[in-house]
């Protein structure tokens, strides 16, 4: 009777063990094993958050349907959607694809997490700047007066071939009459970057002396192939 209960006793806890890991799942030791990823870098993309790092993710076909879900990270530029990170599920070939975008140059490490581990596996992308194909100059005013104490404020407008702002491009400019250099720029700065909507921005002063007439206001950058690109707009100088 005691071995009877004993033989019982051993069976009901192999039961429960095998119930509760339910050896044809994956646990987290495995989980690194369940994931397969391209860690070769990607170079050379765009940073104009229009192009992208295509980001392909394996899973084993041992993950069940419950089990699919990666978690990707990114410590540079963003997912779609503006994030960065990014929940996705694998469709029934066990795939997960992902674009990743930037609108600054540099280095980006995406991690992966699956069933809440960090795997030690990473993906590399490197951003590269976007060059403009398009320079457009404009001023907050047509015509200013031959004062100090007057100003204009001068923007560069820099834009690749699809339209997307360019982010991080230095531009200068240059204030002409009659082909000679006129005028100041505030602090004496002649140049200025590329915001986060492609635009530069600069203060010009045209100074106090007897010129009158049309100053042309020249800003310049540099394209893909590292020839200078510029754009041009006048503006009115008027005597005090």
């Amino acid at each position: 009777m005691k071995r009877t209960q004993y033989l019982s006793s051993i069976m009901f806890i192999l039961v429960s063990c095998n119930a509760v890991l339910d050896l044809q799942d994956y646990d987290e030791f495995l989980v690194d094993q369940l994931l397969t990823i391209d860690e070769n870098p990607i170079t050379n993309v765009p940073a104009d958050g229009h192009n992208s790092a295509l980001i392909k993710v394996t899973l084993s076909r041992k993950a069940t349907k419950g089990k699919r879900t990666v978690v990707l990270k990114t410590d540079k530029g963003f997912f779609h959607g503006g994030s960065d990170s990014l929940i996705a599920e694998a469709d029934n070939n066990f795939n997960i694809s992902a674009d990743l975008y930037s609108v600054q140059k540099g280095d980006a490490t995406i991690h992966f997490k699956i069933q809440n581990v960090t795997l030690e596996k990473k993906k590399q992308v490197t951003f590269v700047q976007a060059f403009p194909t398009d320079i457009s100059v404009k001023v907050d005013s047509f015509s200013v007066f031959n004062n100090y104490n007057a100003e204009v404020l001068i923007t560069a407008s820099l834009k690749s071939k699809n339209g997307i702002p360019t982010v991080g491009q230095p531009v200068t400019f240059k204030a002409t009459i009659n082909k000679n250099d006129f005028g100041d720029f505030l602090n004496n700065i002649s140049q200025a970057y590329s915001d986060t909507q492609g635009k530069a921005r600069i203060r010009f002063n045209p100074g106090k002396n007897a010129t009158e007439g049309y100053a042309t206001i020249t800003a310049t950058t540099i394209n893909s192939d590292g020839e200078p690109q510029s754009g041009t707009t006048r503006i009115y100088i008027k005597p005090k």
